[in-house]
C-alpha cells in the first residue's frame, strides 16, 4: 500500500497538479466537452482529474478512489482546486 497523499500548499508538485486542475473547471473546457455530444459534464471532468491525479502520483484507480473517499482535502480539492 502506498503512502498517503500530502497535500502542502509549499509543495511544488501540489502548485503545479493544483495549476493543471484549475484548467478543467472553467467554461472553455466545459464548452469543449459538451461540443462532443457528452450529456454529463461534470462527471467527465472529475473522471478527468482523477485519471490526471493516478498518473502524477503513479497510484492506480483503485488506490486513488480509496485515498479520495479517506481524505476529506483530497474530497475538497477535487471540487475546488484552489
Amino acid at each position: 500500500m502506498k503512502p498517503s497523499i500530502n497535500l502542502d500548499k509549499k509543495d511544488p508538485k501540489i502548485c503545479l497538479l493544483t495549476q493543471i486542475l484549475k484548467h478543467f473547471d472553467g467554461r472553455t473546457t466545459k464548452q469543449i466537452i459538451a461540443r462532443n455530444n457528452t450529456h454529463n459534464i461534470n462527471l467527465i471532468i472529475d473522471t478527468i482529474k482523477i485519471i490526471l491525479r493516478n498518473m502524477y502520483f503513479d497510484y492506480t484507480i483503485s488506490d486513488m478512489l480509496r485515498e479520495i473517499n479517506r481524505n476529506e482535502k483530497l474530497q475538497k480539492t477535487l471540487q475546488n482546486p484552489k
